[in-house]
């Protein structure tokens, strides 16, 4: 076999022990053979480690995943067991042979004996399972377990991966603002100053995201203003732009005046400063000059291209405001530093946490001997993918590969040990910037490490074909990747360590159209692209032949499990899903955000919801659709018109008598007649359905007496689901699925213990959040299915067939404002962007950074496109649309193509430049609306093929020709009588409180009387109602007349017995008002000052001094009680209002008279035996709202408190009514229908049987029950 072109370098990589070694291993180069190599030449001969007992536990090797750490686990173990078997001459012949000469290698190279090899082997694989191999987050949580004390962390800490950070950061969040944004506060006012121009979600998500590890919070100080930070922005825009005008034949042009203008403003600013945007008149908002006279087609868009630029760089310059921003994040830090202490002292760590805490033990001065042990204890330290690591695990290597002699606080300044490190990595595969990986500080930490001398370079490819390889070196080196310092390391080619040999090895472009040839939509042209790879897959996958050396004649036929279909991000996989579905290809998808939109974890969520909660009946329904029960939407129909869609009790056996009568439940637009003839529930579905609530009942008896992931593990266990769920379709994906969900459980079960109820929540959340999650892993990964990854999914992986789809789609964006806070290591600032469109707060930093940021994502994104085309070993399909731009992989490769041939793709039939090869379109077919050709590159051919989607989606059924023979008079007269119970329901109104339907009860009673009493309540008038709540009146008539605002009230004599009947309703609001915050435990002699604040909060409100934001500035307006609702419509439990008032009349005259009936109204109270037991009773509740449904309604209101008493759980209501003793009984039962909804409404909520209700009458403190 022919050794690599880069052989040499390979051995001076595993055996190098006088220098530190950073090698660039090209894509396919074998880096995992290359480190296990290194390993085991560290282990059994380097002088490093010969007086070790257990050399291995003296190494560290970090991976990027844990399945790179397995690996190489796995493979270690491997090669130690056989050398041993080698040595003791148990192995085969041909292993014999191949061992003894790389045992005589180690022992000459390191001038070591076979028995010590022997020794150093064995003890290696007896202390495997104590190797720290594996991830940086792994070996950090094991540093941090080894000092907690001195890392700040509880010893037996749990890693944080699910939601405990977000939950605990929400409620002490809101415990810190309450207290922060209190009146008596002592930076209230700094708040008051803030909040003029930031809400107070912004500064929850600043406090957030500083609170997260990740923000160094010394970094946070920072030079005002100091303009020189943007200078090099600026300058270069000034540039850009004196060169564009240049460009121009008339300088004179509009355009041309609008750059120059613009050209002056930067002057300005570098004159006079940042300052200087502040005092412009310049509209920055003004669209680019549409003067095209005298441009280029080409420099006409470059310039209002320039124009956007600029205008977007002096918007950004004005919301710089330092002072503003240090104000603020002064506000917060506090939180934020007692945040991070309360979480560790909770025992959690999150992933970030990790990294940031270990660094800082690395790095602090009086945990030195910390840092000194664990350099002495860790010899040799080996890292892998080491472009994908972040800065902070920069950090922690290089704390720990320092000489032994020197000692620094700043990692760019640490003395490595020689020999001690061994780093591999590839920067063309950087691709993950979103992870905080930093192509800046790897070029930085690599110069570091090499110093003087060069890394070594792998270059010789064993995975793909020397087609592939020649066609991603020519569109690859100096074309998509040019070097740029900071953004682009420089291209080094990789050379393919086998040629082409079959005919089926190729490089493929597929560009779709449409029938005509023109260009597709984006959404179009993936459904384009979908049907076309659907069909090559049905069409080659069992019929070609592809090259496979370890098959008997070194070929064998293409399976599905060969092919890969890789996409930039899965928010466009549907397409290609839905025509995978069609042409019946079995796949699998794997990625970030479709586990929780998986149909097996939305059904499987809904079970538990149901389980959890009876009463839910919308996951009842999705649970009965689903195929767990299987039941169709007539069948749950019939359910429901049976009152059986509660799994507590049976099915019943008939519709009820009175359906359509009584029933609330069935559709208002059904007449009776329709109703009766209603057939009765099939024998099927009803065995079905108390087969399914059978199991239901047993599974809820155990759900609050067991663990959740126990309760998952019966539920599958159990009823046959797993065996339904296996039989779907990729059933065992989806079973697999349902066991992460269990694991998932565990996992949250050992961080701290949750209920059923927690557990269904957090993952409500993550499906509505669309939280990034992988479907579980198959335990068979030898299925025969297709692959479907997004590209960085697939980083590490190969297939023999990669198909790349949506090329054409957009992954360039220039203009992404920072989020939040974002820490720059190679400058040590922190940029902040807080708040929204104008309101938007920034500081200088942050331009710099987000620049930075912006500049590497797209540089990023041409890395991304070369990771996916090396993972192809036989064949590479491309696919898209066509695109000459410079914002899509497509517009990336047209490019490429034409700067190395002169031609673009999609013009192969026309002669290229001169001065190039011509490159005619060759092969041309017509079949099916394609066309097919090919073209060199390099040495290398790329096969074109052109796919004019004409829309139809194969494979197609015969559409059978329909007759309908229908009468129509039946339809028209149903119709015509849902057109009559729709205007019959349009009458009711949709919210009702309980005192609308007393009230209403009252009045068809009483019809006359009702009649004469229908006006429009705007205001309220003496002697009109007997209660003074708004409540009480009905929101809407009863019959459906007038407008939205008429109602019917009861006319009512007025009391004269009350000293102010014209202020009933002030009176009974305020002590409504002063209740509602009264704490019954406290002083009583408080009342007074209670009063007092409740009177001139009412008298400030009717002075729009405070202003209600329901109701219009300027209005006259009377106080009404909180949570109640107005005959306006105003909704409940908004801020206290006033009713508008038709004369403008104020109703506080004489505000000192009515203090004194408030005061004398609740003295009373405070005095009576009610009030004792609420000062002895347990208080749940108070201005409750609730929202019901209720007869076809919807019933709202506001319960005054809820209180508990021993076991008794007790509603009450406050009364102001002028009552007598004799006649407190029958005043009391007035409020009967107000019993039966807040009672049914604690019922639902609280899951109590038998609450009771009582009415508190105030003004002589006693207290009936209903």
């Amino acid at each position: 076999m022919i050794k690599p072109i880069d052989n040499e370098s390979r051995e001076i990589a595993v055996s190098e022990r006088e220098r530190n070694i950073v090698v660039i291993a090209g894509a396919g180069t074998g880096k995992t053979t290359l480190l296990v190599n290194r390993v085991l030449h560290v282990l059994l001969g380097h002088k490093r480690l010969q007086k070790e007992e257990s050399p291995i536990l003296r190494i560290v090797a970090m991976t990027f995943t844990e399945k790179a750490a397995s690996d190489m686990k796995v493979r270690l173990m491997g090669e130690l067991e056989k050398i041993v078997a080698v040595i003791k001459g148990n192995a085969s012949p041909e292993e014999q042979i191949k061992r003894e000469k790389f045992l005589a290698h180690i022992r000459d190279t390191y001038h070591t004996t076979l028995a010590e090899i022997e020794r150093r082997a064995k003890k290696s694989l007896e202390d495997m399972d104590k190797a720290l191999i594996g991830t940086i987050h792994s070996f950090a949580a094991h540093l941090l377990r080894l000092y907690p004390l001195e890392s700040g962390v509880v010893p037996g800490f749990i890693v944080d991966e699910s939601d405990v950070f977000e939950e605990m950061f929400d409620k002490e969040w809101s415990r810190w603002i309450a207290g922060e944004l209190t009146l008596d506060s002592s930076r209230a006012h700094l708040w008051k100053d803030v909040l003029r121009r930031l809400d107070l979600e912004c500064m929850k998500d600043l406090a957030k995201r500083l609170s997260a590890f990740t923000i160094p919070l010394d970094s946070l100080t920072s030079p005002a203003n100091d303009a020189s930070i943007v200078q090099p922005l600026i300058d270069f825009l000034a540039h850009r732009i004196t060169k564009i005008v240049a460009s121009c034949g008339k300088q004179k042009n509009n355009l041309v005046l609008q750059l120059n203008e613009l050209s002056n403003i930067f002057d300005g600013i570098r004159k006079h400063g940042i300052d200087y945007v502040n005092t412009l008149t310049y509209d920055l908002d003004k669209d680019p000059s549409k003067a095209k006279k005298d441009w280029t087609e080409e420099g006409f868009a470059a310039a209002q291209r320039l124009v956007k630029e600029s205008h977007g760089m002096l918007k950004k310059l004005r919301a710089v405001d330092h002072a503003f921003l240090t104000a603020a994040t002064d506000l917060i830090l506090p939180f934020v530093k007692t945040f991070r202490q309360t979480y560790l002292s909770q025992g959690y760590i999150s992933f970030d946490g990790l990294l940031t805490l270990t660094r800082d033990l690395l790095q602090k001065k009086e945990c030195r001997h910390v840092r000194e042990k664990l350099k002495d204890d860790f010899r040799v330290i080996l890292v892998d993918e080491f472009q994908d690591t972040d800065p902070v695990q920069y950090e922690i290597v290089l704390f720990l590969s320092e000489s032994l002699e020197y000692y620094s606080t700043d990692a760019r300044k640490v003395i490595l040990e020689e020999g001690k490190l061994f780093i591999v990595g590839d920067p063309k595969q950087s691709i993950y910037a979103f992870r905080r990986a930093d192509i800046e500080a790897y070029e930085y930490v690599v110069k570091q490490v090499c110093g003087q001398d060069e890394p070594l370079k792998l270059q010789e490819n064993f995975r793909s074909h020397s087609g592939i390889i020649e066609v991603v070196n020519q569109l690859f080196d100096g074309r998509i990747m040019v070097e740029q310092p900071g953004l682009q390391p420089r291209y080094i080619s990789i050379h393919a360590q086998r040629q082409k040999r079959h005919s089926s090895q190729k490089v493929e472009l597929v560009l779709v159209s449409d029938i005509e040839g023109n260009e597709l939509s984006a959404n179009e042209a993936r459904e384009a692209e979908a049907e076309w790879i659907a069909r090559w897959i049905a069409n080659h996958v069992n019929r070609e032949t592809m090259e496979d050396p370890l098959a008997a004649n070194g070929v064998r036929t293409l399976v599905f499990r060969d092919v890969a279909l890789l996409l930039r991000a899965f928010t466009q996989v549907r397409p290609y899903v839905e025509a995978f579905k069609r042409y019946g290809i079995p796949y699998i998808v794997e990625g970030e955000k479709y586990f929780y939109t998986t149909q097996e974890i939305l059904d499987f969520i809904n079970l538990l919801r149901v389980i959890g909660n009876p009463h839910d009946l919308v996951a009842l329904v999705g649970v009965l659709r689903s195929p767990l029960a299987g039941l169709t939407d007539r069948e749950i129909y019939e359910l429901r018109v049976h009152h059986s869609l509660d799994y507590r009790k049976g099915v019943l056996e008939k519709i009820p008598e009175d359906y359509g009568i009584k029933d609330t439940d069935c559709h208002p637009l059904q007449t009776h007649k329709q109703e009766k003839e209603k057939p009765n529930l099939s024998a099927e579905a009803k065995e079905i359905a108390e087969s399914f609530y059978a199991f239901l009942r047993e599974i809820h008896a155990r759900a609050g007496i067991i663990p959740v992931s126990q309760l998952i593990a019966e539920i599958l266990d159990s009823a046959h689901i797993a065996e339904i769920t296996a039989s779907a379709w990729h059933g065992e994906q989806k079973l697999a699925n349902l066991w992460k969900l269990h694991r998932m459980a565990c996992d949250m079960e050992e961080s701290a213990g949750i209920s059923l109820q927690t557990f269904v929540g957090r993952i409500k959340t993550h499906i509505r959040e669309g939280r990034e999650e992988g479907e579980s892993p198959l335990s068979d990964e030898t299925l025969d299915v297709v692959k479907i990854l997004t590209i960085h999914k697939s980083k590490g992986l190969e297939f023999p067939v990669i198909i790349l789809g949506n090329l054409h789609g957009e992954v360039r964006n220039d203009h992404e404002v920072l989020d939040g806070a974002v820490f720059d290591w190679s400058t040590s600032t922190t940029g902040i962007v807080v708040g929204r469109g104008n309101q938007q707060v920034r500081n200088l930093q942050s331009m710099v950074i987000e620049k930075k940021l912006n500049d590497r994502s797209w540089e990023e994104e041409k890395r991304v496109l070369y990771v996916a085309m090396t993972r192809a070993r036989e064949r590479l399909i491309l696919t898209g649309s066509e695109k000459g731009d410079d914002k899509s992989y497509m517009g990336m490769i047209t490019q490429s193509v034409k700067d190395a041939t002169g031609m673009e793709p999609g013009n192969e039939d026309k002669t290229a430049d001169k001065e190039k090869s011509p490159l005619p379109l060759q092969e041309k077919a017509g079949v099916m609306g394609v066309s097919q050709g090919k073209f060199p590159l390099g040495n290398a051919e790329v096969f074109v093929e052109h796919f004019r989607f004409d829309g139809i989606r194969h494979p197609q059924k015969a559409v059978k020709e329909k007759f309908l023979n229908a009468d129509w008079t039946a339809f028209v007269e149903t119709w015509k009588k849902r057109e009559a119970g729709m205007a019959e329901a349009l009458k009711r109104p949709l919210f009702v409180s309980p005192t609308t339907i007393a009230d209403e009860e009252a009045m068809e009673k009483d019809g006359p009387i009702a009649q004469r009493s229908t006006r429009k309540i705007s205001h309220l008038q003496p002697g009109t109602s007997e209660q003074p709540r708004p409540e009480n009146y009905p929101l809407s008539p009863p019959n459906g007349g007038g407008d939205s605002g008429t109602v019917m009230a009861k006319k009512i004599q007025p009391d004269t017995g009350q000293p102010y009947p014209g202020q009933s309703a002030v009176i009974g609001s305020l002590c409504h008002r002063v209740l509602e915050g009264w704490d019954f435990r406290g002083d009583s002699q408080k009342l007074q000052s209670s009063v007092e604040s409740a009177v001139a909060w009412a008298i400030a409100v009717q002075k729009n001094e405070l202003r209600s934001p329901d109701q219009p500035f300027g209005q006259d307006l009377h106080y009404q009680k909180e949570g109640a609702m107005s005959s306006e419509g105003e909704e409940r439990g908004k801020i206290p209002g006033f009713h508008k008032t038709s004369s403008g009349a104020t109703v506080f005259q004489d505000a000192e008279l009515i203090k004194a009936e408030v005061i004398k109204i609740l003295s009373a109270f405070l005095a009576s035996e009610t009030y004792r037991e609420l000062q002895a009773a347990q208080i749940l509740g108070r201005e409750i709202p609730i929202l019901l449904h209720w007869d076809g309604q919807v019933m709202r209101g506001a319960i005054d408190i809820l209180y508990k008493m021993g076991d008794r759980v007790i509603i009450a209501d406050y009364k102001t009514d002028h009552v007598t003793m004799t006649d407190l009984t029958a005043r009391a039962e007035k409020y009967r229908y107000q019993k039966e909804v807040y009672v049914e409404a604690v019922k639902h909520c609280l899951k109590v049987d038998n609450p009771e209700f009582k009415i508190i009458f105030l003004r002589i403190g006693m207290a009936v029950s209903i």
